[in-house]
Parts: C-alpha cells; sequence; structure tokens
C-alpha cells in the first residue's frame, strides 16, 4: 500500500461514515457527505463538482446546453454527465488564452472546441447521500423547477466540513486516521490511481473517464479510443468496496461509445487496409517496379499495426535487429539521439514473417537497381534496417514516411486516409484493459525520466510483458486477416 493514498480500510471506514445518519438537519453535512461520494465514484475534483448541477429530464432534448456537466436526472434513473477527459479537451483547455489573443482583431468569434461527453450510471452510495438532504435543501427537489447548483455552501465552509468528516470517522476506535487519508486531494487521487493499477487497468481510460491530466499519460492520452463501457466497468471494480461488494462481476452492456482520439482507425477500417494490400500485390504482380511499391505498402502496412513503429529515420526493424529466441526488438520511434527513449518491443510471428519475405524481395533487385544502390540496399539489411525507397531510373530514391502513407491511401482507395501514426493509434485501442498498465507503458515507450521499464532498477518481467502481449496481438491480426504475403499476394 502507498501511505500517501486511500487503503481498503480508509475506503471502508469512509463507506460506514457515509451510510450514518446526520447529526443536525442542516445544509452543510449533507453536501459534504455528496462530495465525498462523488469524487470517490467519479474520480473529478472538488472544484470541477462544485460549478455542476443537477437537471430533470424527460428526453435528451430537454437537456440545457449552457452548463452540460452534472447529474441528469428522471422518474426512472439517474446518472452522471461529464466532458471527456481527452487529449483534444485538455488542449483547448490549455490554449484558451491564444485562441482568444489570436482572435482579437479579426473579424466573427473563435470556434469552440468540440466536447465529447460520458455518461455512466451513479453509484448507490452517491444516491443514498442525496436521500439524506432535508427536504427543503434537497438538490432533487429544486431540480423540479429547472437545472439546480448541486452546492451552494461557500467553499471554505465546504471544504472543512469535509475534512471534518473524514477525520472524525473511527468513531469507537483511539486515534485517528493517518493525516494523508483525511484531505481532498487523497480522494480525488483514489479513482484514477485505482483504475490504472488493477488488473487491466490503463491509465488513458482512467484519465479519458475522471478528467484528470496526469504527466505520465499526457504524451499517452493522444493515442487510441477508448470504450466508455469498459473505462465504466473499471471504475465499479475500484469502487466495490464502496457498494460493500468483495467481488463484483462486470456486466457487459452494449456501448458503442468511445471516447479520444477520431483518427484512431476502426476495426473496419484496418480489415479493409489488410484487404486492399492483399489485393494491390496480385494486381501489380506482373510489373516489378509496382510490385516492389505494392511489397513496400504491405510491409510498413503491417509492421505499424503490428509493432506501432511509425517510421522514425525512415526505415523498419529487420530481421538481424530482433532476438531469434524471444522475438524481443529494440526500437528508436521517438528522440533518437537520446538512449532511454528506446523502446523495447515483441514483435508477433507474422510480422517477423513479413520482415522475411521483404528481405528476400529487396535481395533480388540487382536487376532494377545500379550496383551501388542495391548494395546500400543489402549492407542495411545486413544492419537490421529495412529501408523504404523507390526505384527511378535504377536509383533508390528514399520515401518520407509521412508522404508514403498519403500515397498509401490514394493507390490504395482508402475512403479515409491513413496516418503514420494510425497503427499506434489503433494498436493502444486494443491493447487497452487486456494487458497490464505496466506492459502498456512498455511497449509504447511512455514513461517518466529515472522509471524506464528496462533500466536494472525495474521490476518488469519481462515473459509476463511478452506473454500479455502475444496473447492479445496475435489473437487480434487474425481477425483483421493481416497475414505475411509474398509479391504475388499469396499467404506465406
Amino acid at each position: 500500500m502507498d501511505w500517501w493514498h486511500l487503503s481498503e480500510v480508509d475506503l471502508w471506514e469512509i463507506r460506514q461514515m457515509l451510510k450514518a445518519g446526520l447529526k443536525a438537519p442542516r445544509r452543510l453535512e449533507p453536501e459534504a457527505k455528496l462530495a465525498i461520494a462523488a469524487i470517490l465514484t467519479t474520480g473529478r475534483k472538488l472544484k470541477d463538482l462544485r460549478r455542476m448541477s443537477i437537471v430533470e429530464y424527460e428526453s435528451d432534448l430537454d437537456l440545457p446546453g449552457c452548463n452540460p456537466e452534472g447529474l441528469i436526472w428522471n422518474k426512472d434513473q439517474i446518472s452522471w454527465r461529464f466532458i471527456a477527459g481527452t487529449a483534444d479537451v485538455h488542449d483547448a483547455r490549455r490554449n484558451k488564452s491564444k485562441r482568444a489573443k489570436k482572435s482579437r482583431g479579426r473579424k466573427g468569434v473563435a470556434t469552440p472546441p468540440v466536447y465529447q461527453f460520458v455518461y455512466f450510471d451513479v453509484e448507490e452510495i452517491v444516491q443514498d447521500c442525496l436521500k439524506q438532504f432535508p427536504t427543503q435543501f434537497s438538490p432533487l427537489g429544486k431540480a423540479r423547477n429547472g437545472p439546480a447548483p448541486l452546492f451552494v455552501s461557500r467553499k471554505e465552509a465546504h471544504i472543512t466540513k469535509i475534512e471534518q468528516l473524514l477525520d472524525t470517522r473511527r468513531p469507537v476506535e483511539c486515534g485517528r486516521p493517518r493525516a494523508c487519508s483525511r484531505t481532498v486531494p487523497s480522494l480525488e487521487r483514489f479513482l484514477t490511481r485505482a483504475m490504472t493499477f488493477q488488473y487491466g487497468g490503463d491509465l488513458v481510460g482512467a484519465m479519458r473517464l475522471t478528467g484528470r491530466e496526469e504527466t505520465l499519460g499526457r504524451t499517452a492520452n493522444y493515442y487510441g479510443e477508448t470504450f466508455v463501457s469498459n473505462a465504466a466497468t473499471s471504475a465499479k471494480r475500484a469502487n466495490g468496496i464502496l457498494r460493500g461488494d468483495e467481488k463484483w462481476v462486470p456486466s457487459y452492456a452494449p456501448d458503442d461509445q468511445r471516447i479520444g482520439n477520431s483518427m484512431s482507425p476502426v476495426w473496419r477500417e484496418v480489415r479493409d487496409l489488410a484487404e486492399a494490400c492483399r489485393k494491390y500485390l496480385k494486381k501489380t504482380a506482373r510489373n516489378p517496379l509496382k510490385s516492389h511499391k505494392a511489397m513496400t505498402f504491405q510491409t510498413v502496412a503491417l509492421l505499424s499495426f503490428a509493432t506501432g513503429h511509425r517510421g522514425m529515420g525512415e526505415a523498419l526493424p529487420g530481421s538481424a535487429a530482433i532476438d531469434e529466441i524471444t522475438g524481443f526488438c529494440k526500437i528508436h520511434d521517438k528522440l533518437r539521439q537520446r538512449a532511454d527513449h528506446a523502446r523495447m518491443i515483441w514483435v508477433a510471428d507474422v510480422a517477423r514473417e513479413q520482415i522475411a519475405i521483404y528481405e528476400d524481395h529487396l535481395g533480388v533487385l540487382g536487376s532494377l537497381l545500379k550496383k551501388q544502390d542495391h548494395q546500400r540496399v543489402l549492407n542495411m539489411v545486413a544492419s537490421g534496417r529495412l529501408p523504404i525507397f523507390s526505384i527511378e531510373n535504377g536509383a533508390m530514391v528514399r520515401l518520407r514516411y509521412r508522404a508514403l502513407w498519403q500515397d498509401l491511401s490514394t493507390e490504395l482507395g482508402l475512403w479515409r486516409p491513413m496516418t503514420p501514426n494510425a497503427g499506434r493509434h489503433w494498436l493502444r485501442s486494443v491493447l487497452s484493459g487486456r494487458c497490464s498498465s505496466d506492459t502498456l507503458h512498455a511497449f509504447f515507450g511512455h514513461w517518466l525520466l529515472g522509471n524506464e521499464p528496462w533500466s536494472f532498477g525495474s521490476c518488469l518481467d519481462p515473459l509476463l510483458y511478452r506473454s500479455e502481449i502475444d496473447g492479445v496481438l496475435t489473437e487480434m491480426l487474425k481477425k483483421i486477416r493481416w497475414h505475411a504475403r509474398d509479391a504475388t499476394g499469396a499467404v506465406a
């Protein structure tokens, strides 16, 4: 247990305190209890919750647009409605002042950011706190006349009462809880940490649901999309003690709502890409120059979606760079001048097969390339780097990775252009919730300086890391129908 975070004992004591009756029929105590329950079950900060309202509605059309976050309530159910903590929203908030300065002196008004909303059920402990309000102070009663604020007491008095309740939650025991568990920040840290470090947890999913912006997750939050149902399930699992559940079995309700980067390709797009590569290989099999182009498309696309490689250095990892026994490969696709930014990935079998096919293909290009250029290609292959190039008048012309993806999208006739990071986005979405948080950070290269997963002081188990990636990635690539193919389009 981390001494600076809430333990299971702390949560059990807080639950007992929240369920106890009011000491006085006033507004401040039930507001403090409601705030504690809301912070623990949603991960939202107190300053954000104090700006929210409760709204009674009969249909989605009745929801007001002026204050979009808070509790939405009708006769059947009560739910939370929040702005998702996506990277786009964080950037919008961070650059708000910059946009305001740029818009001065120009005609019109700056376009506001488009928010993504998440909806999830209110926990029973929160509903119990709402029912404890005296009738004259109840937010539910006031919401019948229009949007009503969740909290109306002064901020200083509100925080003082919350800390007082946390400080006196052991009425029958001597002593008091440790000081670090009696503060509002300790409540605000709980859910994000619990969702991240549970099995299958993911910091990105936690950030998007709770709206928090953690230092380690700022970069990772740009990649992929998260199913709201999976994130809500993770939050419910973390809040099991507050419900009094010893074991909680999640109910996977069908929910296709996703939050995150809108450029993250969906399954159908990836499957269409794999099929388009196959057809293009078959179509160009009789034309040596176009066949090389098709092989480049197939290899770049497959490795992008199997390893998350983004083409830094305009080269791909070759067989010489991959350990034959473990399948591990160290790549520099972040800051290539910094050794601490190298990430160790596990290369799937289908990707290794495609690399071997592409190397054989490069070996027989002697009739199309000038002798010195072909020798350069062979030297790069021997050093474990696969060059990305086109052939023009017998010369090797190196290709920029971004330009290659633009050409690929045009030649294959994709309905939405793919970006160099498309494979990385899709992989993040696929592995999220199916691998541990440590595995995700190690695979995608998201860590803080001094906490590298491959350093001497790291506790990351390489065998468990490989097992988690293999168990998910191999099956997903089969479902997408990614296969290693030769220049004729046939499966190797």
